[in-house]
């Protein structure tokens, strides 16, 4: 499923800085001129905003149209920014949601960019600051960016307040990388070309939807349609199979004459029918999920693969043409201004046999492997013991070298991103501060298949690309 060109439609963005003690030197001059490129990369049709932290919260710049907007007063604001202080990051999120949604212009994009170095320190969890979000938000649809400097910021703080409002989370590491950081998210928002997309899938002649294997979609707006959401793929746990366990989905009818060999053999084959269909549970990762997805925002050249674990029904003859599913995209398309459908059908080709040897299909074999090591990222981060952690990224790495797509240069970057982030494990301290941040970063960006920053550059599409390039030009013309 890919997304095409689109022209450019106007944004609405709030910047929202944090300006504590930590942020001084480097950083906050860095961001200072990060922020000025932003501004002078807004048209005229777009809407802008400056809100900093600190032990209080001050807006330095109600949202303005660029239109009559003076840069030079907006930049000379940027430059009064000073560090000093602690870091009210709720006061300050808060704000910049209320500003963004309060907005009457006609902006179909809007967007609240946070940036902060360190650790909350008046509301610090990330469920209560999402109920103080939701309640400014309204009905309103405001993406939410976090960019986490250095090795001080909680990185899974801010994984999830962009999760819950739609946006991604970038870790910058070096001062260096806080240009390209914001050329990446900027080149993403003005080049949104659909919204509100929700895939919907309608099982046919039998067929059940056992798992769905990705990707894992931002949440969903509160005006998006109710229960309309993904599960978060995961290694799946082993479990053995005992010959007194019945299969749920498939029965084997029996008649009360049957002959005890013939009842034995067909316990048998059930129990190894049962055996083989865990096995492949074991080697995807997945948990069971509705039959709608929630997609969120799609940007122009984007694509999505949705990987699908379904369970088809026993045949007696050779079906050329087997009808699984119907399948439904519905989304708002922001250049037309109008709500769109497309449909398709999914067929297979069925022999009653199973053949003795499969291979899995090359391009899925790519997918289930992204999906794979950002499942891996996603549990080794919520782990407390290193150890742990260690194992879950080495099981993902070794699989992945094991796969039929081993050698293909996408599969090679999974693997080394995977390598990157165990060596960032060579202690408890490394990994709490660098491993933890880069698995929230680098496996939020392959569960979604959307470039953050470095992270999943293959998903990048050219209007990030070229919006990178002129950051890091607009930076290094500032030295």
């Amino acid at each position: 499923m890919r997304v095409g060109k689109a022209s450019r439609v106007p944004i609405a963005l709030v910047v929202v800085v944090d300006t504590s003690g930590s942020m001084s030197g480097e950083r906050i001059a860095l961001t200072k001129v990060t922020t000025k490129f932003v501004v002078n990369n807004l048209d005229k049709g777009d809407y802008y905003s400056l809100v900093q932290y600190n032990s209080s919260v001050s807006v330095e710049q109600p949202l303005v149209s660029m239109g009559t907007a003076n840069v030079k007063n907006l930049e000379s604001q940027i430059s009064e920014l000073t560090a000093g202080g602690g870091t009210d990051l709720c006061g300050g999120l808060v704000e910049g949601v209320r500003i963004a949604s309060s907005s009457k212009s006609d902006n179909k994009v809007s967007a609240v960019l946070l940036l902060t170095d360190g650790h909350a320190t008046t509301v610090k969890s990330p469920t209560a600051i999402n109920a103080q979000v939701r309640k400014v938000l309204g009905n309103k649809a405001v993406s939410i960016f976090c960019f986490g400097f250095g090795s001080d910021h909680d990185a899974q703080l801010l994984k999830k307040i962009s999760e819950d409002g739609a946006g991604s989370y970038y870790f910058i590491e070096k001062e260096a990388d806080i240009d390209t950081s914001f050329g990446d998210c900027l080149g993403g928002l003005i080049s949104v070309a659909c919204q509100k997309m929700i895939l919907s899938i309608e099982p046919l002649n039998g067929t059940t939807i056992k798992r769905v294997l990705g990707s894992k979609p931002p949440k969903k707006t509160v005006d998006s349609e109710k229960n309309l959401k993904a599960d978060t793929p995961h290694p799946l746990k082993k479990k053995k199979i005992s010959s007194s366990e019945s299969d749920e989905d498939e029965d084997i009818k029996k008649s009360p004459t049957e002959p005890d060999h013939e009842k034995k053999l067909a316990e048998e084959k059930l129990l190894e029918e049962e055996q083989k269909k865990l096995e492949l549970e074991e080697a995807l990762p997945g948990k069971d999920s509705p039959e709608h997805l929630f997609l969120g925002d799609f940007y122009s050249e984007e694509s999505r693969d949705i990987v699908f674990y379904i369970q088809l029904p026993k045949i007696e003859e050779p079906t050329p043409d087997f009808k699984v599913a119907n399948i439904s995209l519905h989304y708002y398309n922001v250049i037309t201004e109008k709500y769109d459908k497309v449909s398709a059908q999914c067929f297979v080709r069925r022999s009653p046999e199973i053949p003795l040897i499969q291979t899995r299909d090359f391009s899925l074999d790519l997918q289930v492997n992204r999906l794979t090591a950002a499942a891996a990222m996603e549990e080794a981060q919520t782990k407390t013991d290193l150890n742990q952690a260690k194992q879950l990224v080495q099981t993902a790495i070794t699989r992945l070298k094991s796969s039929i797509s081993a050698a293909d240069p996408f599969t090679q970057s999974l693997i080394e991103d995977l390598q990157e982030i165990l060596g960032d494990m060579k202690d408890k301290t490394s990994f709490q501060k660098v491993a933890v941040a880069k698995m929230a970063w680098k496996g939020d960006a392959h569960m979604k298949q959307r470039a953050a920053g470095n992270a999943g550059i293959s998903y990048q599409n050219k209007a990030k690309q070229k919006m990178q390039t002129k950051a890091k030009e607009y930076s290094k013309s500032k030295k």
